[in-house]
């Protein structure tokens, strides 16, 4: 089970609240740039960056940092990689 969110802080508690505001209602559907590094820190620990990252990011960090560092997510190709 979860830690609930009040007994949380720091970059742990942003991440719990993160994944409380995705959309998973729909399979799939739940943006995995975030669910991957969430699950990476939840096992990993949060002072492990996830693979590529050059330092544990915050949720709100994600997209910029992806495309300051050139590798921008663009949910729209999704779509086409699996063809």
């Amino acid at each position: 089970m979860n830690p609930v969110p009040k007994k949380l802080s720091g970059i742990q508690k942003q991440w719990s609240l993160a994944m409380l505001d995705l959309d998973w209602e729909e399979v799939d559907g739940a943006d995995w740039p975030m669910v991957n590094r969430a699950v990476w820190y939840v096992t990993k620990g949060f002072n492990t960056p996830y693979p590529g990252d050059e330092r544990v990011l915050a949720p709100g960090e994600v997209y910029a940092y992806l495309e300051e560092t050139g590798r921008p997510y663009i949910p729209e190709d999704d779509d086409k990689k699996s063809q």
